[in-house]
């Protein structure tokens, strides 16, 4: 109890004319300060926590468009790599569980030949993807018409196939009719 000091009525605090003069604290009590520190303790909270405000959709900070994929990851960069250090100190553990749960079944499966594959869980972009291909197959065709609206439509074989059918029947038809017109001379030129 030496360490602490309690002031009792009558105590006070003798000052040298020089020094600062003691004071009550007051609490600042407008909204202005309080979200403030509210907004302090958020930032905190994100940095101890190894995830960024873009992890809880907090994008206020930013022009208000919606980010792209590779701007997402930017944003994500710290929480990813906290995903990553949990991934990896629990990969060897889920391996020799599901190697133990094969062995209970009947089946010898050594923790080394399993491999589990970790995704980030962040959206893919497909115009971001699409633009990629792109650039690096200079400028050719990844995916064959077929393919691509069957995916985009989410459509059956036979659907896509009759859609294919009526793209190519309005190209043919479009094409109809369409004959190179001769210029013809312009008077007094």
């Amino acid at each position: 109890m030496d360490f602490f000091v309690f002031a009792k009525v009558g105590d006070y605090f003798p000052c040298a004319s020089d020094t600062v003069k003691p004071e009550y604290l007051v609490w600042d009590a407008s909204m202005d300060a309080n979200f403030k520190q509210i907004e302090l303790l958020t930032n905190q909270l994100y940095t101890i926590s190894e995830m960024g405000s873009a992890v809880f959709g907090d994008l206020t900070n930013k022009t208000g468009d919606v980010p792209s994929g590779s701007a997402l990851r930017r944003l994500m960069m710290s929480p990813l790599a906290k995903a990553r250090r949990l991934a990896n100190r629990f990969d060897p553990t889920l391996k020799k569980i599901i190697s133990a749960s094969a062995e209970i079944m009947g089946t010898e499966i050594a923790p080394e030949e399993i491999t589990i594959t970790w995704h980030d869980g962040l959206p893919a972009d497909p115009a971001e993807n699409a633009e990629i291909m792109s650039v690096r197959t200079g400028g050719k065709a990844t995916l064959s018409q077929y393919t691509a609206i069957q995916r985009l439509d989410d459509m059956s074989a036979a659907d896509t196939d009759a859609e294919l059918a009526m793209i190519r029947s309005d190209d043919i038809d479009s094409s109809v009719g369409l004959e190179e017109t001769a210029l013809e001379p312009i008077e007094g030129i």
